[in-house]
């Protein structure tokens, strides 16, 4: 996927200690899709069928689209947020070929929540976050999805001035962890998690393990 993000957003103070702040981002992208199932694995493994010739094909007609994303965040005291976003609003990708075939990414709201104490001097040493957040709430509303696995609560301790983060919680019923370093436009990180494929926790769980290098300016 190749996405360009362009955003606004505007914040709007409510007294002295609260704060609204409401977006909009759009994301013009570019979706390469190959869908490989186990017959078309197995070509590719005894030379029927050339990988090359597929991802030749696959890289010549991407789809295309512009999905919408909306939010608001609201800033309370004591390191109190609570924010909500719908996500690919119209995300509807439409491939440049001469089938010009169609796919659709649904629609997902989210709320969360977090706590983030203010450790005043001792924040360049340790700087904690507590969060929590239920994705695909439309989903789980339809009940087309099991609330459980739908949401995430975690802690995350960013310290030396945010050169190590450490974070742990558990993403919908299954443990998750990981750690990164920042050095400086370096960014390194690990991570251990779950994904369930099934409707409710435990009925396909994948574990897998990320490994993320990534440059960044600042």
């Amino acid at each position: 996927t190749i996405t360009l993000i362009v955003g606004y957003a505007y914040p709007f103070h409510l007294g002295d200690s609260v704060t609204l702040s409401a977006g909009l981002g759009l994301r013009p992208s570019l979706k390469y899709r190959l869908d490989i199932d186990g017959t078309a694995l197995g070509s590719f493994m005894s030379g029927t069928a050339k990988l090359n010739q597929a991802f030749d094909s696959l890289m010549s007609s991407p789809s295309f689209g512009v999905p919408i994303d909306l939010g608001a965040r609201a800033t309370f005291p004591f390191g109190l947020s609570a924010a909500v976003t719908v996500k690919d609003l119209f995300a509807t990708y439409v491939k440049s070929d001469a089938t010009d075939s169609k796919y659709v990414v649904p629609v997902s709201v989210n709320i969360g929540g977090a706590w983030h104490p203010n450790l005043k001097q001792y924040r360049w040493l340790l700087d904690p976050t507590l969060s929590a957040e239920i994705k695909n709430l439309n989903l789980v509303v339809a009940g087309e999805s099991d609330i459980w696995k739908q949401t995430h609560i975690g802690v995350e301790f960013a310290m030396l001035k945010n050169f190590i983060t450490i974070w742990g919680g558990l993403d919908g019923g299954n443990p998750a962890f990981g750690t990164s370093l920042d050095l400086f436009i370096l960014d390194l990180s690990v991570a251990y998690g779950t994904t369930e494929y099934g409707r409710y926790p435990g009925d396909q769980p994948v574990s897998n393990l990320t490994v993320e290098v990534s440059f960044r300016i600042d």
